[in-house]
């Protein structure tokens, strides 16, 4: 097992690993930015895949096997604190001294992600995707419908969605983060951000780790006032219930509810999330709450007299 250089008592902590996977440090002198990850034995097939897909575009990459994640992470984990995302993170830009763009495991890249050497290159410290900085948030899911045609009934698992869930509150100044894609720079802004994160997932390891960073940001401390923040695109961070969204980074997996995590609660004068501070959208949703997406006739379904029966065409390309 290898350990980090750097030690101090509080943050960044000695970061443990097993092995890795991926380039070398010869290898990474001329790379603009470095993408990592952090993975357990039984993520290897998934380690593997976003290699590969790290390769086909030419992307440097070191994924890190560790034997086991924090609990804000999965609720089934270590109370170890060193292996934080925040602190895995910090590890990162400390070792490697380059921009660091952090993937769950899980995800894949599609596409060459541009945007990351805009980021760069406009010199911004953060950047991850945000639902109240996006027009639209509104999600599906599959849902299981038997259909019946003579004497047999056929069951579908994933033909048709259905609307599940959205949040309609905007506002660019707070943070509700998908925190499966994240880009930190090599930056003083970002380490800060960094050790006020581990500092909030400290104080409630059994919260989920991206509302530790959710109130983290909307509750600022000065040395991170200053942050530089750039809100990632859907693409980026493009989840399954996306259905309407072409991916550059895909999380090809719908999420499990964190039901097992504590809520952070609201303290005086600090909040997880100012409502009084955000205002709501208007804006159409792509899909109507009350339809089924047929994903095979490309059709908008209703029910009416107990059947389902086509509404209209789809306007929007889908990408399962």
């Amino acid at each position: 097992m290898h350990v980090s250089q750097k030690h101090k008592s509080s943050f960044p902590l000695p970061f443990q690993y097993m092995q890795m996977l991926g380039d070398h440090a010869d290898r990474l002198a001329d790379a603009p930015f470095l993408i990592s990850s952090m993975f357990t034995e039984d993520y290897s097939e998934s380690a593997n895949r976003l290699a590969r897909s790290c390769e086909e575009y030419g992307l440097r990459y070191i994924l890190y096997q560790v034997p086991t994640i924090h609990q804000s992470i999965n609720p089934r984990g270590t109370a170890d604190p060193s292996l934080t995302k925040a602190n895995f993170i910090h590890y990162l830009l400390e070792a490697h001294g380059r921009p660091v763009l952090y993937l769950d495991v899980d995800c894949v890249l599609t596409d060459a992600p541009g945007k990351i050497g805009e980021l760069i290159h406009d010199e911004y410290d953060f950047a991850i995707y945000n639902w109240l900085a996006d027009e639209h948030t509104e999600s599906y899911k599959p849902v299981e419908i038997n259909l019946r045609s003579g004497n047999k009934t056929q069951t579908f698992t994933d033909r048709f969605y259905r609307f599940s869930h959205c949040i309609d509150y905007y506002a660019v100044d707070q943070l509700i983060c998908s925190g499966a894609v994240q880009f930190y720079n090599n930056t003083e802004a970002a380490r800060a951000l960094l050790k006020r994160w581990h500092g909030v997932i400290s104080e409630h390891p059994h919260s989920e780790d991206d509302k530790c960073l959710d109130y983290t940001f909307n509750n600022p401390y000065p040395d991170i006032a200053a942050l530089k923040t750039a809100w990632l695109e859907k693409s980026y961070a493009r989840i399954a219930w996306w259905i309407y969204e072409r991916p550059v980074i895909n999380h090809p997996d719908i999420p499990i509810a964190g039901k097992a995590f504590q809520k952070i609660q609201d303290r005086p004068g600090n909040k997880i999330f100012y409502q009084e501070r955000a205002e709501l959208r208007s804006v159409k949703y792509y899909f109507p709450k009350d339809c089924l997406i047929d994903t095979e006739n490309l059709m908008l379904l209703r029910l009416q007299g107990g059947q389902l029966t086509p509404w209209r065409p789809l306007t929007h390309k889908l990408w399962l």
